[in-house]
């Protein structure tokens, strides 16, 4: 596909804000056990955790049960290669990132077949994809800071906010850049760490500062509308621009707006999983909603909402989650895009719907 430069710069700009976005919510949402066990650095974590050591997740997974965790034996040591792409895997994860654009992308496999650097791999592959090493002459091995950088950044005891979920993102993006429509388009603290870990690792560094500036305003512009209290007025405004006649592709605002509505999208594109795969991501953040619940009784703190494990369980949540706040999002999307990809989410969503709707309220 023939990409113009503005809309590799919409591309690169969309991809840091997956990874910062997500990664950035982690440095500040540090889980502490009963014990008052504090953060522990992500690659000791990654070690006793990768998802590589288990089978898929996923498999025989339903709403009131846990996935079930069964060891897998890893490749033989003592000389099991370290590479990012695990020689045991590699084959199987390549074929994967051939189909990196389809709906169906199953991240938790994906995961398991890159020893836990599901994240890692999918940013290196789109950024050779979408030539974005060579369009702005990055430093491959500074790109590799980076992206240690953001995979050390995370907190691996988070059931649901994950470098997993940052690559789940980035795969939805991904999807999203296909759209006939799109071919153009692609918190306040979370923005800020974001752009700090940006500059530590000095991959932008080669930029002159007006433009690294420039970058960084917009990658800020971008992450802050991912915010949820802005989404009814993010929606009134997308939905009243539809209404006038629809976005000026060759318009920077129009471009910039598309590509928040975008990131929104992606970020809570769960529920417009298939059956399987969107069930055990609402088992996952469920159950970090309810470990902040049991964290903030410890401390005699008043219970965030959805978070008491008491009087919340997760269909109702669910229910709640994409009746209130997922549904118009997706709604407007398919407005906008009116494509066989929105169309495919929007009828997951309906029946993922449907199943919380009936289902018993169990806890998970």
């Amino acid at each position: 596909m023939c990409i113009c430069f503005c809309v590799n710069v919409c591309v690169c700009v969309l991809f840091f804000c997956v990874c910062l976005y997500v990664c950035t919510c982690m440095c500040v949402c540090v889980f502490v056990d009963a014990a008052g066990v504090g953060c522990v650095s992500g690659k000791r974590q990654r070690q006793h955790m990768s998802l590589q050591r288990y089978l898929h997740p996923i498999r025989g997974f339903c709403c009131n049960q846990t996935p079930p965790l069964r060891p897998v034996t890893p490749p033989p040591g003592p000389h099991r290669s370290h590479s990012l792409l695990d020689q045991h895997y590699f084959g199987q994860a390549s074929v994967m990132l051939k189909k990196v654009a389809t709906w169906n992308f199953d991240i938790f496999l994906f995961d398991r077949l890159t020893d836990g650097e599901a994240l890692v791999c999918m940013l290196q592959h789109v950024f050779h994809q979408y030539g974005l090493f060579e369009l702005f002459g990055l430093d491959p091995l500074r790109f590799l800071k980076f992206l240690g950088l953001l995979q050390e950044a995370y907190y691996t005891r988070n059931p649901y906010h994950t470098s997993v979920h940052a690559a789940d993102v980035t795969q939805a993006m991904c999807c999203f850049l296909q759209e006939p429509k799109n071919d153009s388009v692609l918190e306040n603290h979370h923005s800020k760490l974001g752009v700090c870990i940006l500059r530590e690792s000095g991959l932008l560094a080669h930029l002159p500062p007006q433009d690294r500036l420039c970058f960084e305003e917009r990658l800020q512009s971008v992450i802050l509308a991912t915010d949820i209290s802005r989404q009814t007025d993010i929606l009134n405004r997308f939905s009243a621009q539809l209404k006038k006649g629809g976005f000026n592709m060759e318009n920077g605002e129009d471009r910039h707006f598309i590509l928040q509505m975008a990131l929104k999208c992606a970020d809570i594109c769960n529920p417009c999983r298939s059956g399987l795969i969107s069930k055990h991501w609402s088992h996952l953040v469920t159950q970090e909603f309810f470990q902040q619940g049991d964290i903030e009784r410890a401390h005699k703190q008043e219970i965030s909402p959805l978070c008491d494990r008491h009087s919340c369980n997760m269909a109702s949540i669910q229910t709640g989650f994409i009746s209130f706040l997922v549904e118009p999002l997706f709604t407007q999307w398919d407005n906008f895009c009116a494509s066989p990809l929105s169309h495919t989410m929007l009828d997951h969503l309906r029946e993922n719907k449907s199943y919380w709707s009936n289902s018993t309220p169990l806890s998970p």
